[in-house]
């Protein structure tokens, strides 16, 4: 070594020792395929009919894809018993109780452990929602029609590209 420092046998091994020993101290889930860098944390924000029976029911399976998972973290919805009903789905599917009911969309939006959202809400909700998203850095889909006008497309797309986020029109999550 230019250094001049001379590592010697016990201590490469002592160094090798804490290598292999460390895959057993860090959960697999760290380093694997879950690991939290390779998923997306999506807020559902809407979860009637639409909501429910189609997005929720196919993002909530996307956890397995292999481009890594889509995780279900928060439901949002003006009505609690919808509410319920798609925490419960969700907690069913990954079989357990981490999914939170959020009653404010803007609660969702502001958790820092949301990547995304799904916002399946009526109309004219879709833009003052996914406005907000994308201001605070989430990716967003939305189901359509994603405006009631042009100049509010405009304002999304615009939006989506200064804050460098994704932005997709749903279309019953025929694409990913």
């Amino acid at each position: 070594m230019k250094s001049g420092k001379q590592i010697t046998r016990r201590q490469m091994l002592r160094g090798l020792g804490v290598a292999v020993a460390a895959p057993m101290i860090v959960p697999s889930s760290v380093l694997g395929k879950e690991a939290p860098s390779n998923r997306i944390n999506l807020g559902m924000i809407g979860v009637g009919r639409q909501g429910l029976k189609v997005n929720l029911r196919t993002l909530v399976h996307m956890r397995e894809q292999k481009h890594g998972g889509v995780y279900i973290t928060a439901v949002n919805d003006v009505d609690n018993w919808r509410m319920k009903n798609a925490k419960d789905a969700v907690d069913k599917v990954y079989q357990n109780k981490d999914c939170r009911m959020v009653e404010d969309w803007r609660e969702v939006i502001a958790r820092d452990d949301i990547d995304a959202i799904m916002n399946s809400t009526a109309d004219h909700w879709h833009v003052p929602i996914s406005l907000a998203a994308v201001r605070a850095g989430k990716h967003v889909s939305c189901e359509k029609p994603l405006t009631l006008s042009i100049a509010e497309g405009r304002v999304l797309a615009d939006a989506a590209k200064k804050h460098g986020v994704v932005f997709r029109t749903d279309s019953e999550c025929r694409s990913h």
